[in-house]
């Protein structure tokens, strides 16, 4: 192990799975995020995730309490955060005539807001060691809005910015 800790939201599925993976094999301590319980535990047993580098943790991103619980369970394991990366997110295809208030707020809510309370929490935590790094994925979509993507294209360039 090489003493480093990485938080990744989103670890059940897609790039957030497949990051848990890579860094395993890098030799990190990982802190692996998501809301979906059911996910996180089968991603857990069918990548054989060791139990001695990583930290399973359920929680929603676009809730404040949940975010200052999650670094309290991973401040009890681990002294220091090195690397955040929020990955988290949701994308419901629809056109804006599509779209009900409460999709567009959906998209808003986690990968937007979501990802701004991460950043906040890693920030404040890194600015007492004077180090870290966050790292905040979005997607194609944020530079090329596309058809029929027109909340998830809006959120991720809002990442972006």
């Amino acid at each position: 192990m090489n003493n480093k800790t990485v938080w990744i939201t989103g670890a059940a599925s897609g790039v957030g799975r497949h990051l848990v993976g890579a860094f395993i094999k890098r030799g990190y301590f990982i802190f692996a995020c998501d809301i979906n319980a059911e996910a996180l535990a089968s991603a857990t047993q069918e990548d054989h995730w060791p139990q001695k580098s990583v930290i399973t943790h359920v929680m929603d991103i676009c809730d404040e309490s949940q975010w200052l619980e999650a670094q309290k369970v991973l401040a009890s394991q681990r002294p220091h955060l090195d690397i955040m990366l929020n990955v988290a997110g949701y994308l419901q295809p629809g056109f804006p005539t599509e779209l009900t208030g409460k999709d567009i707020s959906k998209h808003l809510d986690i990968n937007v807001k979501g990802l701004m309370l991460g950043c906040q929490t890693a920030a404040n935590w890194m600015q007492k060691n004077n180090s870290g790094h966050i790292i905040n994925f979005c997607s194609l979509a944020s530079l090329l809005p596309t058809p029929g993507l027109s909340a998830y294209s809006t959120s991720k360039f809002a990442v972006r910015g």
